[in-house]
């Protein structure tokens, strides 16, 4: 008979990597830029009108790969090839903030944080991919304590030189900023490429170039 314990299964998965080597040339973007626009949203950040904007820094853009990769092999087991599709920078000045979103057309999706300062930058939110089948399906039972198993947001405070992870699917959003200081990160989309999967599920990007 087993003792008392927490099983967790299906977790979703958020990567943090620390990236060691110098990036600081995307400071130096000077890009043009299209304000978000939700409607009854309030004041909307800002994203490049460059969407492949990491085809302009093919070293910055090989070191992200490469750490994906590292990701992909180590985390979740996976043996393929993958390349970046779309890339692009984001602004967040005083007063803005993005809705709650996520990514189509892609497999996982990053986040990097390459600008100088984020003390009192605004909150990067992802949403439990659980949490309209709770609340629609669910009791509406609110826990006295949050735990892992229980959380319907995670919240992570941007640093510099950070790379986030996730799957596409995860929906996310930044909270109001409240700083003087511009809130910069470099967002760019992974899919597979090559061979991958068998027998009537196979396919292979080469099929169709």
């Amino acid at each position: 008979m087993m003792s008392n314990s927490v099983f967790s299964t299906f977790g979703t998965s958020i990567g943090f990597v620390k990236i060691e080597e110098n990036t600081d040339i995307l400071q130096t973007y000077e890009g043009q830029w299209n304000q978000n626009y939700v409607p009854d949203h309030g004041k909307c950040s800002w994203g490049s009108k460059d969407m492949r904007v990491l085809e302009s820094y093919p070293q910055i853009k090989k070191i992200l790969l490469d750490h994906f990769i590292s990701f992909s092999s180590d985390v979740l087991g996976l043996n393929c090839d993958f390349t970046i599709s779309t890339s692009w920078m984001t602004k967040c000045e005083k007063g803005e903030s993005s809705p709650l979103h996520s990514h189509a057309n892609c497999f996982w999706s990053g986040i990097y944080y390459y600008g100088e300062k984020y003390c009192k930058s605004s909150l990067l939110v992802f949403e439990n991919p659980l949490t309209n089948y709770i609340r629609d399906y669910g009791f509406s039972i609110h826990p006295e304590v949050s735990t892992p198993y229980n959380k319907m947001e995670e919240m992570i405070t941007p640093h510099k030189n950070i790379l986030i992870l996730f799957p596409s699917y995860l929906k996310h959003k930044i909270l109001t900023h409240d700083s003087n200081i511009p809130r910069y990160s470099l967002a760019f989309n992974i899919v597979p490429v090559g061979n991958y999967g068998v027998g009537d599920s196979q396919y292979d990007t080469k099929w169709f170039t």
